[in-house]
């Protein structure tokens, strides 16, 4: 789901068309509080994040540098009682000071998917087991690494579907190789 903070037939930046006609052919959605044809402007974004808050479960931050939108999602989230997980980032990187102000000021620090899922599964309840077979994993299982080429996906396409994957408990990991649930 994306949520805009332009019209719903405005892409912006123009560059990430592939991105929105990819979410919408894949039985994704594209939402907006502004009418067709409004343009994107600053202050919209913002605005927009509060939406992003209220129909997720929990917040993600992954970069963020001392000011802007992810904060501002952040805020909103555990505002209105969204749980907020951060990736710590190193102290000198620019890029990373909102994400480790977060921390200190009580987000829970995510240092791999392993601990995202586990805390989402706190959230959102344990997944229900489905078989992880029509997604092409083998009965015996198969290489993280062996993935992207059974895919046909670019690595971190690969990553991201291997993470909801395993969200919907449809796979399981074990070390490296993944396995129907």
């Amino acid at each position: 789901m994306a949520v805009l903070g332009s019209g719903v037939d405005v892409c912006y930046p123009a560059e990430n068309l592939s991105i929105y006609d990819r979410l919408l052919a894949s039985g994704g959605g594209v939402i907006s509080e502004y009418e067709p044809g409004t343009r994107p402007d600053r202050w919209r974004f913002p605005a927009r994040n509060r939406i992003l808050a209220a129909i997720s479960a929990a917040i993600v931050v992954v970069e963020a540098a001392a000011t802007g939108g992810a904060l501002i999602t952040a805020r909103l989230g555990a505002e209105i009682g969204r749980p907020v997980f951060v990736v710590p980032g190193d102290v000198d990187r620019e890029t990373s000071e909102g994400c480790n102000r977060l921390i200190r000021d009580g987000a829970h620090p995510v240092l791999g998917a392993s601990d995202l899922i586990e805390e989402l599964t706190l959230v959102v309840g344990p997944p229900a087991p489905r078989l992880g077979t029509e997604h092409g994993i083998p009965a015996e299982g198969i290489q993280v690494s062996d993935l992207p080429g059974v895919w046909s996906l670019s690595l971190t396409e690969t990553l991201v579907k291997l993470g909801r994957l395993e969200m919907e408990g449809k796979v399981r990991r074990l070390g490296d190789t993944v396995l129907p649930a």
